[in-house]
């Protein structure tokens, strides 16, 4: 809202929990890594944010992994 009267959006990705080596290094488990998101998920989300109209934001979008929601 502050930059929006310069024609400037923001959006902020912030994916949490991923399944990617640098959270194995960092000590995450394998069991909590097989609750992350998948990176080509996370890429694919942010292709689809990029390529959104200038004119579109999303205020708020939540993104969980299907094991998360469905207890898998």
């Amino acid at each position: 809202q502050e930059v929006a009267k310069h024609n400037i959006a923001v959006t902020v990705l912030n994916p949490g929990l991923m399944k990617t080596d640098l959270l194995k290094k960092a000590g995450v488990t394998d069991e909590d890594l097989a609750r992350g998101l998948d990176p080509g998920a996370v890429a694919a989300l942010l292709s689809f944010l990029i390529e959104s109209p200038w004119s579109v934001t999303y205020p708020e979008l939540g993104v969980e992994s299907l094991s998360d929601v469905h207890c898998w």
